[in-house]
């Protein structure tokens, strides 16, 4: 049985019979009847096949099980496209380009009779309303394919108020949801500034990415959206002496927070990096000492520390005032775990053997989203204005790193652990120019 092609006719799938003539005018269509048997001549054609080809694999599948609709339209385009992409499907398969359109029109014709559930052709090209997959279960869905627990938590924020919106405008599948809604729900934030409806709208766009690639879906409502030009907050650089007075301040609210905060403005790292600091990876290395941020589990609670991207598993060289302070956290721990020892207590020995270089009282890892508002009360009470947050103290690592190496910003991608050295170059409109005044003397000397 040889067919010409298969085409979508009026959200009707029908085979096309051209003419002896081969014009257009005369091709004759006839629509598919589902409850009909599948063609014998796929089985001869598998066996034609030699037995590990992959051509023979295909028709065995699509003999042996039945494909998702999304599937059945992505083969179905091969039948009567260009010959190029013929022959490019003919050459992955082993075939001649003759045999490629054979085949071709055979896996069509047999993926159209495998979709018969209830004799309904048209479940082809969409979902009955039985199948549909509501918002609710789709981003139930989403969230359980996420790792991260500070990325799930943003997920479950926006993903759960864009849901409530668009419920009340009476839309329950996601199959209902178009792109005037999305436009719809991100005109409802009124208050927001720029950058937050750009997360609202990368959060929003990932979840549809994922419902395509998953195959609930066709197509992206949040394709053509474009994010709004968002003005970022300008860097507050901070002196010596004042990064100096916030951590004596900070000491006043608990013991040990001022070294935090001096440890992240002598390295510039993350507080989820800092948090996650093992005293284990602070290595000895001859006469220098660095820091390996690296991927681990938590042996209590089974939490996977992951770096935010691949070159943020970095190792870092710790200046004096960095050294002093793990060398002290270190000891600090070791002290603990003696006396603990000793005494018996192996609840609270086994807590605090993890050696977590900043941990709590109770031997946890410090949580990342308490350091923030622990920072503002240090500001607060050490009276600097304007009023930097605890991510300018990466900021001011960065400038004071970029001034004292003539602008070296390949080593400090590297340092920051940035994954392209194009995020690095942002602190460079930011550096004193009057430290590299004595270069540019140097030009046309």
């Amino acid at each position: 049985m040889k067919l010409s092609s298969l085409r979508l006719h009026r959200s009707r799938w029908v085979l096309i019979y051209p003419d002896i003539s081969g014009t257009r005018s005369t091709e004759k269509k006839k629509v598919l009847d589902p409850a009909c048997q599948p063609p014998p001549e796929l089985t001869e054609l598998s066996e034609s096949f030699p037995p590990k080809s992959d051509a023979r694999k295909m028709c065995q599948s699509l003999i042996k099980t039945t494909l998702p609709a999304a599937k059945i339209k992505e083969f179905s385009k091969i039948s009567g496209q260009s010959q190029a992409t013929i022959q490019k499907w003919s050459n992955k398969c082993g075939l001649s380009l003759a045999l490629a359109r054979e085949v071709s029109d055979e896996l069509n014709y047999r993926m159209l009779l495998s979709y018969k559930e209830e004799g309904n052709v048209d479940s082809v090209f969409g979902k009955t309303e039985q199948n549909q997959t509501t918002i609710e279960t789709a981003i139930a869905r989403f969230l359980d394919s996420r790792d991260a627990p500070g990325t799930k938590t943003q997920y479950t924020t926006t993903l759960g108020a864009f849901r409530r919106q668009v419920e009340e405008w009476g839309k329950t599948t996601i199959e209902d949801v178009r792109r005037i809604d999305v436009v719809q729900f991100l005109s409802t934030l009124v208050l927001a500034a720029p950058q937050t409806k750009n997360n609202y709208i990368s959060n929003i766009r990932t979840f549809f990415e994922w419902l395509v690639d998953s195959e609930l879906l066709d197509k992206s409502p949040v394709r053509n959206i474009k994010k709004q030009k968002a003005y970022g907050r300008q860097f507050v650089r901070l002196s010596k002496s004042e990064i100096d007075s916030i951590c004596e301040a900070a000491e006043t609210i608990y013991t040990g927070l001022g070294d935090i905060f001096r440890f992240m403005a002598a390295t510039g790292i993350r507080r989820g990096e800092l948090c996650a600091i093992r005293c284990a990876w602070v290595v000895r290395q001859g006469a220098r000492t660095y820091l390996q941020i690296q991927k681990q589990t938590d042996t209590v609670s089974q939490y996977t520390f992951r770096p935010k991207t691949p070159k943020s598993a970095r190792r870092i060289p710790l200046n004096p005032v960095a050294r002093g302070i793990a060398e002290k956290a270190t000891e600090a721990t070791d002290i603990r775990l003696e006396k603990f020892r000793l005494a018996g207590d192996m609840v609270r020995y086994n807590v605090w053997k993890r050696r977590f270089l900043f941990a709590s009282a109770r031997g946890h890892p410090m949580r990342a989203g308490k350091l923030s508002p622990l920072f503002k009360r240090a500001v607060k009470l050490s009276d600097i204005t304007p009023d930097p947050t605890l991510h300018d103290l990466r900021h001011n690592f960065a400038m004071e790193f970029l001034s004292n190496t003539n602008n070296d910003i390949n080593a400090l991608s590297r340092v920051l652990g940035h994954e392209s050295v194009v995020m690095s170059l942002k602190y460079a409109d930011h550096v004193d120019l009057e430290k590299t005044a004595g270069v540019m003397d140097q030009i046309w000397k």
